[in-house]
């Protein structure tokens, strides 16, 4: 077992005990809020990039496609490039 592992596990040992601390402290209960603010992060992220394509004159297909708004010509992703 290498040292870097125990360590993350003292680490990880110590945040969570910080965090009881500071229930026990203020005599809150734990309210997991982390699903709802990771939802919210990431449809921020979405908007932020649907309108950054917009900006770029192109347009989004229902079925995800780009397709530019003067040449109405499909856009080639650079995942989907395959120079054989």
């Amino acid at each position: 077992m290498r040292r870097g592992y125990r360590r993350a596990v003292v680490a990880i040992a110590h945040f969570l005990l910080r965090i009881i601390y500071a229930l026990i402290k203020t005599g809150r209960c734990y309210v997991s809020r982390a699903s709802h603010m990771l939802r919210k992060l990431r449809i921020e992220r979405y908007s932020r990039c649907v309108n950054d394509i917009r900006r770029e004159n192109f347009e989004i297909h229902a079925n995800g496609l780009l397709v530019d708004k003067d040449t109405g010509a499909p856009e080639v992703l650079a995942a989907e490039f395959n120079p054989a």
